[in-house]
């Protein structure tokens, strides 16, 4: 039982700097074992969003977090063009209908 809350201290700071969101690879880098994720979300400890990406239920939400979430989704190399780097600056009127 003290594995699981190292483990979610490990996976919540991790989060912390990526508005709440967490992959596997990146949880496996800092030395907790990948299957120890689909427990902590068992136990409401995290939420599943998609394939190897999982949100911490209590970090609060922020307008950045479907920017967060499409950056993680692709994974490492991603970027934002375009409209959602407008939007995300608050710097036009648009609303894009996809984060490209």
């Amino acid at each position: 039982m003290a594995a699981d809350v190292k483990y979610r201290e490990i996976v919540r700071e991790l989060a912390l700097d990526h508005y709440g969101y967490v992959t596997t690879r990146d949880v496996a880098e800092a030395g907790v074992p990948a299957v120890e994720l689909p427990k902590l979300a068992a136990r409401g400890g995290l939420e599943n969003i998609a394939y190897e990406l999982y949100r911490v239920p209590d970090v609060p939400p922020t307008r950045y977090d479907q920017f967060a979430e499409a950056l993680l989704r692709v994974g490492e190399g991603a970027y934002l063009h375009g409209e959602p780097v407008l939007a995300l600056l608050g710097l036009g009127d648009v609303n894009p209908r996809r984060i490209s």
